[in-house]
């Protein structure tokens, strides 16, 4: 028992360091941030490759106590999650860097997201329209598979999803699906019926809805801009642009729908027996999970007037 007290105490001390860490790249902080994620990713590796080698020993060991065995398994577990807790965090880091890069011009640095922390019951004045609505991580990757990369492209400031492919429109609700939401300023559920057919997504989210705040990513519009802002050469066709264009829509479209799988593995990894958020979140609409995807997350979302929406061309699907 000696030995594995010793062992544990060797462990480094990264918890805190790791929570100060962005979880995706600022024009501040970027370099610094990423290095120190490696260097705690570096930290972690070696340390467990350590006590494989001494719990290895200690756990051939015949004369050793079942529950000293027990405690180096139970050791082990914690380590292993803690390595795979900075890995995860390091995946989100680099795929928000990797299309930071593609959109950086020379020394011009670029950033896609502005990350926040506000309290739960924020209610930003700037933002009066946006909904705060809770779905599941299914629900989410549904959203995201259905960006329109026609109005990326032809008003990059915005991400909209078509919803018309989705689902159909109900006539007996009036609207096209309902989402829970939570009433503005407050921890409170109510509904939100969905009429339009194009649906801005503001924000996306990194905490579990039950959490005391909110950890907010805005897609900057600049960033989205600038996947676009390539002129046309004068040997170059409209086709040869129009595709590049719709390849660059794809991969940011893409970018998101990955960035937002990562953040789901995340805080499933972040969460704990004793805090339970997940749990917790789904309380708040008296649900029970089936899978992984039914646990739930937060996006906010903004109805948006029809530019070029045809009733006789909806399409229907299931939400």
């Amino acid at each position: 028992m000696n030995q594995l007290l010793e062992i544990a105490r060797a462990a480094p001390n990264w918890s805190t360091t790791l929570d100060k860490l962005s979880l995706v790249p600022s024009r501040a902080s970027e370099i610094r941030d990423h290095k120190e994620m490696q260097s705690l990713h570096t930290q972690q590796t070696k340390y467990l490759q350590l006590l494989r080698e001494k719990l290895g020993i200690l756990l051939e060991n015949e004369d050793e106590a079942d529950a000293e065995k027990e405690a180096a398994k139970q050791l082990m577990q914690i380590e292993n999650k803690k390595l795979n807790l900075i890995e995860a965090k390091l995946r989100i880091y680099e795929t928000v860097l990797e299309n930071d890069s593609a959109v950086s011009f020379n020394d011009d640095m670029t950033v896609s997201f502005n990350e926040l922390w506000l309290a739960a019951g924020h209610n930003s004045r700037n933002n009066t329209n946006a909904v705060r609505v809770i779905i599941s991580f299914d629900q989410a990757r549904v959203l995201l598979e259905n960006i329109s990369l026609r109005d990326l492209i032809r008003h990059p400031n915005i991400v909209v999803c078509d919803i018309d492919k989705i689902a159909e429109w109900n006539y007996r609700e009036n609207c096209y699906f309902i989402m829970d939401s939570f009433k503005p300023g407050t921890k409170e559920v109510t509904t939100f019926p969905v009429r339009t057919s194009r649906l801005h997504i503001r924000f996306l989210e990194a905490s579990w809805p039950a959490d005391d705040s909110i950890h907010r990513l805005e897609p900057l519009p600049g960033s989205i801009r600038k996947l676009f802002s390539k002129k046309r050469l004068h040997n170059e066709s409209s086709w040869e642009l129009h595709d590049q264009q719709q390849n660059e829509a794809q991969k940011y479209a893409k970018m998101l729908l990955k960035l937002t799988d990562q953040i789901q593995s995340f805080l499933v990894l972040s969460d704990s027996v004793e805090d339970d958020r997940a749990y917790k979140s789904l309380a708040l609409l008296k649900k029970t999970p089936e899978g992984l995807g039914d646990n739930l997350i937060c996006m906010w979302v903004e109805e948006l007037q029809e530019w070029h929406a045809d009733a006789s061309e909806w399409h229907a699907s299931e939400w």
